[in-house]
């Protein structure tokens, strides 16, 4: 389910960032050139910083009915015949990266809405190239990096469990079709892609919170209520 939500939420993310930064830009096709580029770089940034995290946010996780503490290590062998534990992402540090992905989303709508003023550019004329690329990467860099690192860490949760990381790929490429399905019939209905943004959001806060208790109706109830006042 966490695999599927972050190929949904990735993909809606990059298409009404993708659509912001077209309007912003006044239809400069280059924007969209460098957004897409930027977009898979950061993503790309992001798998490399876990790399840099892994000591802090993960930890060792066994097999179920695994022996633990002295019952686990058995005879003493040299260190290269021990088998390392496979070390997973814990589940509060996924959670954290789900909730701070959801909030950065609209900020940066905002932000570039915001852009051409914030960066000094000239009503009606175009930002300069710098401004511009600027403007893409404080757009992109966050919400792609956040992604990336968030897809790696839910994928080794997965597969730490036995399962395949090819399956892995393939349920966040499902969510990740159902996002753009949804970006597009979304657009068709004439809802705008802020409130693209704010029902993606929302849906990856009631996720986490799924995750850690059962929906109660009044929950999802009040979800159903703030999508229909939003739009």
């Amino acid at each position: 389910m966490l695999l599927f939500a972050i190929g949904f939420f990735s993909l809606l993310g990059q298409v009404v960032l993708l659509r912001e930064l077209t309007v912003a830009s006044y239809g400069n096709d280059l924007v969209l050139a460098f957004s897409i580029g930027g977009w898979m770089f950061w993503s790309a940034v992001g798998v490399l910083t876990g790399r840099v995290l892994r000591p802090l946010v993960h930890r060792p996780r066994r097999e179920p009915g695994a022996p633990s503490g002295a019952a686990a290590s058995g005879p003493a062998l040299p260190s290269w015949a021990r088998r390392k534990e496979p070390r997973v992402a814990t589940r509060a540090s996924v959670s954290a990266l789900v909730l701070a992905v959801s909030a950065l989303l609209p900020l940066a709508l905002v932000f570039v809405r915001g852009s051409h003023r914030i960066l000094g550019g000239v009503p009606g004329a175009f930002l300069t190239p710098g401004r511009q690329w600027i403007a893409i990467t404080m757009a992109l860099l966050p919400v792609a990096a956040v992604l990336g690192l968030l897809f790696q860490w839910a994928a080794e949760r997965y597969v730490s469990t036995g399962r395949s990381l090819a399956r892995a790929y393939a349920i966040e490429s499902s969510g990740g079709a159902c996002g753009g399905l949804f970006a597009s019939i979304a657009l068709s209905c004439g809802m705008s892609v802020l409130l693209q943004a704010l029902i993606g959001s929302l849906g990856a806060a009631l996720l986490v919170l799924a995750e850690r208790r059962p929906l109660r109706p009044r929950l999802v109830a009040g979800f159903l209520a703030a999508l229909y006042l939003l739009a």
